[in-house]
């Protein structure tokens, strides 16, 4: 009876100095039986078996044991217990198990055997909360234009979005990314970033990166969201998590980053009369990805698989820009410089004007779309530049959903920050586009823009298809 009370006071003594170990655990003679169940007691009497080794360590929930493990029909590789050592669950049995395991709500103890082989203690969870962070995805000089400029409607003799491209060679047209500082573990292979705008990392988005690598900027997301994100490191026993966090990200629109095109940017964000958003990630505007630019098979993923575009339409001419000086028809452009599955339509537009003089292909180019939208095929459409024909199609839409004569110019100027040059609100070109709406019946500027959509042939039917698809 003395032999036995030693032998729990040393038990004891061990349980009390195990949080203050770190790497292998010692083993001690005796097993954890098999025969027990979820919510049975373990005792000393139960564990001690000579012909056997088990090791106990205390814990709490949350703390982090990594086991290179091989299991055995008899005996349990290992088990986690309660402060009164009631079995919270039977741990694992596999017959080889390399893994991280952590302590389940209520674990006191962790219990294993010489089944668990290598067991080694890394203390309370490495998993470090950096809070919530706040970052704007637009350049400052685009977000300061976007913000300070409300332009009288009255007077078309001047522009202000030259004052904002002031850079250094830093290209205007891409956003802001979030960038990620990746913490130092030793033995990584590599470190995994996983983000979502939900909490339960539902349609998660998953990088990996070298192990040298210190930062990584993440790209492309969409503003006034809230981005859940965990950073592990790449071990040989498998993901130890190291980071997490909660971005909130801002910004009054959406450019999106492809270094090999230019001018890209999402058409959500804007804000129509009646107090309703354009939705983001349905109708993207920018310039060719062909012929003057060479779109790169890894901007050509991100475009597809993380920004989300399946359809192309392309106002370009098929009998002058499309058609290479090559006299070989065969290596004219009919397809999309995407990936493989995008649907691809030409549909070439010129401008519009108050006569309706080219309204006709307006109307087509904008049939194609909502073709697209409703088989649910986010789509983008371009010319050369994603400047003039676009931005005379882009005021139509825009304006059939409601959105005011300010942001309807100014989105028209936000080219101006890209590599195409300056583009203003008192062109000809503009001005004849906003004079189709202005000329047009209504008693807002709204009305107008259905009206003349309707002289057209677009019918009451479309046009509540279309704003039911892209408004808020």
């Amino acid at each position: 009876m003395e032999d036995y009370v030693k032998r729990i006071t040393c038990m004891l003594l061990l349980l009390l100095v195990c949080p203050l170990l770190a790497g292998e655990l010692a083993y001690r003679p005796g097993a954890l039986k098999t025969h027990l169940e979820k919510g049975d007691r373990v005792s000393l009497v139960t564990i001690d078996d000579g012909r056997y080794k088990y090791a106990v360590a205390p814990c709490r929930p949350g703390d982090l044991f990594t086991i290179d493990a091989v299991g055995g029909s008899i005996y349990l590789a290992w088990a986690f217990t309660d402060s009164e050592y009631r079995l919270l669950d039977n741990g694992g049995a596999q017959t080889r198990v390399q893994a991280e395991i952590r302590a389940p709500a209520g674990a006191a103890y962790l219990i294993t055997n010489d089944k668990g082989g290598r067991l080694s203690y890394t203390g309370r969870s490495l998993l470090k909360d950096n809070g919530l962070t706040e970052v704007c995805l637009l350049k400052p000089q685009v977000a300061g234009y976007w913000a300070n400029t409300q332009y009288n409607t009255n007077d078309y003799s001047y522009s202000r979005s030259a004052y904002y491209r002031v850079s250094d060679g830093e290209r205007l047209d891409q956003p802001e990314g979030v960038t990620l500082e990746l913490p130092r573990k030793s033995g990584s292979l590599g470190y995994v970033i996983e983000y979502a705008d939900n909490p339960a990392y539902a349609d998660k988005r998953v990088i990996e990166t070298d192990k040298k690598a210190r930062t990584h900027t993440v790209y492309n997301l969409i503003p006034g969201r809230y981005y859940w994100y965990t950073i592990s490191s790449r071990q040989k026993q498998g993901l130890l998590a190291l980071r997490k966090g909660v971005v909130r990200t801002t910004g009054a629109r959406r450019f999106i980053k492809a270094d090999s095109a230019d001018n890209i940017r999402d058409m959500g964000g804007l804000e129509t009369c009646d107090g309703r958003t354009v939705r983001y990630g349905l109708v993207y505007r920018g310039g060719e990805m062909n012929l003057s630019r060479s779109l790169t098979e890894e901007d050509a993923r991100e475009l597809t698989e993380n920004v989300g575009i399946r359809a192309e339409i392309d106002f370009r001419s098929p009998y002058t820009e499309l058609k290479l000086k090559d006299d070989d028809p065969t290596n004219d452009i009919t397809t999309t410089p995407l990936e493989e599955g995008v649907l691809y339509t030409n549909k070439p537009i010129l401008g519009i004007e108050p006569d309706g003089t080219g309204r006709d292909l307006h109307v087509e180019a904008f049939r194609q779309l909502l073709s697209n939208l409703k088989n649910g095929l986010p789509t983008y459409l371009h010319c050369v530049a994603g400047a003039d024909r676009t931005g005379c199609f882009f005021m139509l839409i825009e304006g059939i959903l409601g959105v005011g004569e300010n942001d309807l110019m100014k989105d028209v100027e936000l080219t101006t920050f890209s590599a195409w040059g300056g583009r203003h609100r008192v062109e000809g070109h503009f001005l004849k586009a906003l004079q189709c709406a202005k000329e047009s019946p209504g008693a807002t500027l709204k009305e107008k823009w259905i009206n003349y959509a309707k002289a057209g042939g677009i019918t009451d039917e479309e046009i509540e298809e279309f704003t039911a698809i892209m408004l808020d």
